[in-house]
């Protein structure tokens, strides 16, 4: 049975707001950053933003409501539309692929095209930024000052804090109340021992004794403002993009997001979202899973062992979607290496001052500086084997430190420049969904049933353990162009 989608018309408050000012009648408004409200040029009179006339009580929610601007984009609405000035009446062209505002050029009115678009790629929210270009810019370059040496030389003389562009992203951000159901079997150490083998005195093998368990979490979870970008980016080998960046800087206070005005975009960049809820839902399902799985781990400190969780079930009550922009200060950096194009950003979030970024590399210095790292345990080897080789022989300490010498001067090469090359490149940085996002649990139901002892094992944790996996990040988000229609 198909549940019912209510729209909440966050459209129809966005038309009732006035674009001009209550005081003296000018058009000209716009979001002063330092006040943090809404400003007229003229009379300098200033104006709180309007409050969302969402759902807060997420625990009651039955339905599936999205607001007006999560509706499905029309995929056969033009993107290039003429608007009719209200303030002057002179009719304005609007490219709504690059932005939801402009202004009318005869009177400098603020435009605002919620009004005629029908399609969804307008917001129904809007988190307006906080922290000032100049105060982004001073962040990315302490955040560049520790990571000067090894960055790539090109970067470093092209760099200028100056083009840091403050952007308005667009992000899901989807409220759950639903019912799990997991179920697994755990394992709980009793007895760690080893045995010497049989024919090789020397050799020693380690074996666990443990206790098995049936078990089963079953709750309710409320999920508060889960974020998701509604951006898809077709990446192909000549257009590498590190996008992760841009994600790993969240998570924002969500909860500070007012209804969505025009007036908020003066002086930003902004971006439209190209998806829609239905292509997200497989993402938005296994974060969900991963938040409720990452939230009963504390009921299983028992099991050192492990869990396999065989039945992860998520029955959905009731979810409520908006779509909203974020503020994100942005650099970006597109670097050409073999004919292929990797854009590297620096990103802050324009609200909780977080950075994160991913800087072109200089390899061959890396290289150079890591390897370096081998000559003092080279030179402590040659040492050693000078003392030595009149006495047992140059090739028998080959022979019986052969390993110990391979690991002594390659480990602490790869250590370095892993950790180097992770510094700049922040290939693995991410938002922490599952333990960021804010959740709580009720009605839990625990069930722990033992059922044997299983001995003299080999491996130290269970077979199959799951309960610390994340699938959210892996999973695919499709694309609505490649998708059929309905």
């Amino acid at each position: 049975m198909k549940k019912e989608i209510e729209v909440i018309e966050t459209e129809k408050e966005v038309k009732d707001i006035k674009n001009q000012c209550p005081n003296c009648g000018a058009r000209e408004l716009h979001y002063d950053i330092k006040l943090k409200k809404i400003t007229c040029s003229f009379c300098n009179s200033t104006f709180e933003g309007k409050e969302l006339n969402i759902d807060n009580d997420i625990e009651k929610l039955d339905k599936e409501k999205i607001g007006s601007g999560a509706k499905d984009i029309d995929k056969n609405f033009k993107d290039i539309i003429t608007y009719r000035c209200p303030g002057c009446g002179a009719e304005v062209i609007i490219n709504t692929k690059e932005s939801t505002q402009a202004k009318c050029h005869w009177c400098q009115g603020i435009l605002t095209i919620n009004e005629r678009i029908e399609n969804g790629t307008v917001p129904d929210a809007i988190l307006p930024f906080t922290l000032t270009k100049e105060e982004a810019m001073n962040l990315i370059e302490q955040y560049l000052s520790n990571r000067k040496f090894f960055a790539d030389k090109t970067f470093k003389d092209n760099f200028k804090s100056d083009n840091t562009q403050g952007i308005y992203f667009p992000y899901l951000l989807h409220d759950v109340n639903a019912h799990c159901i997991f179920i697994g079997t755990a394992e709980e150490e009793t007895r760690r021992y080893e045995e010497e083998d049989t024919f090789d005195k020397e050799k020693k093998t380690t074996y666990y004794d443990a206790n098995v368990y049936d078990i089963s979490r079953e709750f309710d979870i409320a999920i508060d403002d889960l974020t998701i970008e509604t951006i898809y980016n077709n990446k192909t080998e000549d257009n590498q993009i590190t996008d992760n960046i841009i994600n790993a800087i969240l998570p924002f206070d969500t909860k500070n997001c007012i209804t969505f005005e025009s007036k908020y975009l003066v002086g930003y960049h902004s971006e439209n979202r190209n998806l829609n809820i239905k292509d997200m839902k497989n993402k938005l399902n296994e974060e969900v899973k991963d938040i409720a799985r990452n939230n009963i781990k504390n009921t299983l400190k028992k099991y050192d062992r492990g869990v396999n969780w065989t039945t992860e079930e998520v029955q959905t009550k009731g979810t409520q979607s908006i779509t909203a922009y974020l503020p994100i200060w942005l650099y970006s950096y597109q670097e050409v290496k073999n004919n292929k194009k990797i854009l590297h950003y620096i990103a802050v979030n324009g609200r909780t001052k977080k950075v994160v970024g991913s800087v072109p590399i200089n390899k061959p210095k890396l290289i150079i500086t890591s390897s370096l790292l081998g000559v003092p345990g080279t030179i402590f080897l040659i040492n050693n084997i000078i003392d030595v080789r009149t006495t047992i022989g140059f090739s028998s300490i080959l022979m019986t430190n052969g390993i110990f010498i391979i690991l002594l001067i390659i480990l602490p090469v790869l250590l370095f420049y892993n950790i180097k090359y992770n510094k700049y490149s922040n290939k693995n940085a991410r938002h922490y969904y599952e333990k960021e996002t804010k959740n709580e649990i009720s009605n839990m139901q625990m069930k722990d049933k033992y059922i044997k002892e299983r001995t003299r094992l080999t491996s130290s944790s269970i077979s199959g353990e799951n309960s610390n996996r994340v699938k959210g990040i892996y999973t695919k988000i499709d694309n609505q162009d490649e998708q059929s229609e309905d």
